[in-house]
């Protein structure tokens, strides 16, 4: 994310507009939420996961792009971290809203402070409206993420995924009508959205299939501690037939007990 970031701000972000970048983050975060309103809706019981299942090389490979991705759009619209790996553990490889919403928040807010601060040293044009709002969103960011962060620990997946339809139509319905629409400004935003929607169907369906494979990985582990089960079981009964013949062994080298000892040894 860092590197992603550094490589936007040096080399992509002068070369769009302020009021392009708008658009491009509510177009891409309308898609998103549409996108997983019809995954909620196509499958009922949708089963997710508190974290990334069978964790391998691939799928951190996933994540180190995914990070650079954020990175840049981070660089150009404040904010990209978060909705990258959101949407990416929410539809690619079908973690909870709930468990996504609060990791989403901790790597967007650690993007967002080095993107700050590379502006600040390496530019150094932070200018004072800047400040400002950076100063402004101190009190209420430190207290509201976590308590956002909390409540929804409580709340169910599906009233979570509930706020972010809301959240991203208010967003995108806000975009259109405070930014001057201009034919370049819709047509970016209608292309984003489109591109953006196919893109987040293209991970649902990867992540049916990597949900399969889920499946399969979990019957194979049952397997494997079902036949441990059958090995240790075995063993252990080898073992008690070992010691019961052991057992009869010695009583037949014993020399016989009288009467009186053999009432003693039953009292």
């Amino acid at each position: 994310g860092i590197f992603g970031v550094i490589f936007g701000l040096e080399y992509v972000d002068e070369h769009i507009a302020p009021d392009q970048t708008k658009f491009a983050f509510v177009s891409i975060w309308f898609a998103y939420a549409f996108a997983l309103f019809l995954l909620n809706c196509k499958v009922k019981g949708r089963r997710t996961f508190s974290r990334v299942p069978f964790i391998n090389a691939w799928k951190l490979c996933v994540f180190l792009i995914t990070g650079f991705i954020g990175g840049l759009f981070t660089s150009i619209t404040a904010s990209g971290m978060g909705i990258s790996h959101f949407s990416v553990l929410t539809l690619m490889f079908g973690v909870s809203e709930k468990t996504a919403a609060p990791t989403s928040v901790v790597l967007l807010a650690g993007s967002s402070i080095f993107t700050f601060f590379w502006r600040l040293v390496m530019h150094g044009d932070i200018s004072a409206e800047a400040w400002n709002y950076f100063l402004v969103s101190i009190e209420i960011v430190v207290f509201f993420a976590p308590l956002g962060s909390l409540l929804g620990s409580y709340l169910n997946r599906l009233v979570c995924a509930f706020i972010i339809y809301v959240l991203a139509i208010v967003g995108f319905i806000g975009a259109f009508v405070i930014v001057p629409l201009t034919p370049p400004l819709i047509g970016l935003s209608v292309g984003l959205t489109v591109c953006g929607f196919l893109f987040f169907l293209a991970l649902m369906f990867v992540g049916g299939r990597i949900l399969e494979d889920v499946v399969r990985l979990e019957k194979q582990e049952e397997n494997v501690i079902y036949l441990f089960d059958i090995v240790t079981g075995v063993m252990a009964g080898q073992h008690k037939r070992n010691d019961a013949v052991i057992a009869n062994d010695n009583k037949a080298t014993e020399k016989p007990i009288t009467q009186e000892k053999e009432i003693t040894v039953i009292d």
